[in-house]
């Protein structure tokens, strides 16, 4: 398969991946946690103020996956700290990124 931001953002919500309510900054997680427990995110591809860097990890929350990061790291690019604690990412590679996942 060929991957890209939509095939991921659609394969993690086929493995029920929470995924934001509403319209408006969609995202789906990239582990199975609930709203309230977070730490990192994809944006839809189609959400304007999040397309150059729609990934966003919190490593500093509960639950974060040293190990899903260390997985998916390769396929990435960092655009460095949010105000409120969130690190932004740019995918270079999306079949590394959705091998790193699991999706392949």
């Amino acid at each position: 398969m060929s991957w890209n931001h939509q095939s991921v953002y659609d394969s993690l919500l086929k493995k029920g991946h929470y995924e934001k309510p509403g319209e408006k900054d969609k995202y789906v997680s990239l582990d199975h946690h609930e709203r309230n427990e977070l730490n990192s995110v994809l944006y839809r591809p189609d959400t304007k103020n999040y397309s150059k860097w729609p990934l966003h990890i919190n490593d500093s929350r509960a639950g974060f996956s040293k190990e899903l990061f260390n997985r998916i790291y390769p396929a990435l690019e960092a655009s460095g700290t949010s105000s409120n604690g969130w690190k932004r990412y740019r995918v270079i590679d999306w079949g590394k990124f959705a091998e790193g996942l699991g999706l392949s």
